[in-house]
């Protein structure tokens, strides 16, 4: 597992490990240092990185939610409650993947 306080310093990690072993699920909060988590999921998604992507926040109303999953995320959790909203499978895809080992997530938040 990764970790790395910053919208551009996630580009910047994201972005390297895609080209040798891509992290096969990355966790972001919206509210970040320097760019927010959809500004994040935007460019990994212009830059071909199709990783999944889960938001982690405690930014719940329904406009966070949609704008997520609408720009591609695969879940958005509420932080308060620990619970997955329901975007197209999260909850699934992360009980089924063995998510273990350090390029295998990278948290933001």
């Amino acid at each position: 597992m990764s970790a790395v306080d910053g919208g551009e310093k996630a580009i910047e990690a994201i972005e390297q490990a895609a080209t040798g072993e891509p992290y096969r699920l990355v966790l972001l909060d919206w509210k970040m240092p320097g760019m927010t988590g959809i500004d994040v999921l935007a460019r990994m998604r212009e830059t071909g990185i199709q990783t999944p992507v889960i938001f982690f926040t405690v930014l719940s109303d329904q406009i966070y939610e949609e704008a997520a999953l609408t720009s591609g995320a695969v879940d958005f959790v509420d932080e308060e409650d620990n619970r997955f909203v329901g975007g197209e499978g999260g909850e699934q895809w992360a009980r089924k993947k063995e998510v273990f080992g350090e390029k295998d997530i990278f948290f933001l938040g």
